[in-house]
């Protein structure tokens, strides 16, 4: 039988919960203040250009933040039909889609037919190009990896050109 929460562990839960949620539609709300800084111009008085004002004001490319637009683009067509998606990685594969609705349709594919009902972004691609009639990729089952070497390739994904310089040096001094 589930044990009972005190009133502060249950506000406790929900604040930690209200943070979750908060932060799980994070991409949307980057994409969608970034679309309307670029698409009228808020970036011009300290910057010539919206891919100066990305790499100087944030760090990222014009790139990144044409990604992140797109994605909160393609959540805004996906409307509430399906269940919004919780990464801008995990939606990618949809921007290639054009129409809000073949969006919505393959989106709610994903989410059917999700393995262990995770949505990841390799199965999102998996059903673009199934819808879009070409080769599906199939994955070879993977040996599991210790919890310390996928820490590390987390890590790498998300590091900087200067910390990924950095431990590559230190690395060869080991």
């Amino acid at each position: 039988m589930p044990e009972a929460l005190t009133v502060i562990e249950r506000n406790n839960l929900a604040e930690l919960e209200e943070t979750i949620q908060k932060h799980l539609s994070a991409f949307y709300e980057v994409g969608f203040a970034l679309m309307q800084i670029r698409d009228n111009r808020l970036y011009r008085e300290a910057y010539t250009t919206f891919e100066a004002y990305c790499k100087e004001k944030w760090g990222f490319e014009r790139n990144y933040a044409n990604k992140l637009i797109r994605a909160s683009e393609v959540v805004d067509n996906l409307g509430t039909v399906v269940p919004i998606p919780t990464s801008e990685r995990s939606i990618r594969p949809l921007t290639i889609i054009k129409d809000p609705e073949e969006q919505r349709e393959v989106y709610q594919k994903a989410v059917e037919t999700a393995p262990e009902g995770k949505v990841t972004a390799q199965h999102v691609k998996n059903i673009v190009r199934e819808h879009r009639g070409e080769a599906v990729k199939i994955e070879e089952p993977k040996e599991k990896e210790s919890e310390a070497l996928w820490n590390l390739k987390r890590w790498w994904r998300r590091a900087t050109k200067k910390d990924k310089k950095r431990f590559t040096e230190w690395t060869k001094q080991q």
